[in-house]
């Protein structure tokens, strides 16, 4: 069975620079927030959150808000393997509480988030994802012994009162080789 953790992002990306203190955004603290402040109707521009290493992740956690009711969160996730983004939700989720998603597991580096603003502030207060550790078989403390056995023919045509026959003789070799991780 797989292991799971939750992983807080390590730094962002925040291309238009619309996004206050945008750190607090994965400080791991879900009383603060980031803030985007457009003061016009629409989307905000996206906050690129970016993990420390490459992931498998098949949920992510996130608590947002918007300064005059319940508008649309809109959520990527950059698949590694693909290198594409893939749309993982964009729907009105109640806000002001922690909200989780369950995504396809995807391989990556980093998410996205921007959020359908009506006339003012938009909030960010945390988001986070929970990374799947694969199992991974332990080394046996003693390494089993590999056999592998080759066979030899050798065939032999001899004469016996006045007819030929053919023997066959079967010779196994047996080579043991040491285990290596």
């Amino acid at each position: 069975m797989p292991t799971y953790q939750y992983v807080s992002f390590v730094n962002h990306s925040d291309p238009s620079g619309d996004w206050q203190n945008p750190g607090r955004a994965y400080d791991g603290d879900w009383g603060n927030y980031s803030w985007n402040q457009t003061f016009h109707a629409g989307w905000t521009n996206f906050l690129e959150l970016i993990l420390a290493a490459t992931i498998w992740i098949d949920r992510i956690r996130f608590k947002y808000a918007q300064a005059f009711g319940g508008k649309k969160i809109d959520i990527d996730v950059y698949n590694s393997d693909l290198d594409v983004w893939q749309h993982v939700v964009e729907e009105v989720l109640p806000y002001h509480t922690q909200q989780t998603v369950i995504i396809p597991s995807t391989h990556t580096d980093r998410v996205r988030v921007r959020i359908d603003n009506i006339a003012d502030e938009a909030y960010i207060y945390e988001v986070d994802v929970r990374q799947v550790i694969p199992d991974t078989p332990e080394p046996p403390p003693n390494p089993p012994e590999v056999y592998q056995t080759t066979t030899k023919t050798q065939e032999t045509n001899k004469t016996q009162g006045g007819e030929l026959t053919r023997m066959r003789m079967l010779h196994r070799i047996t080579v043991i080789k040491p285990w290596v991780v």
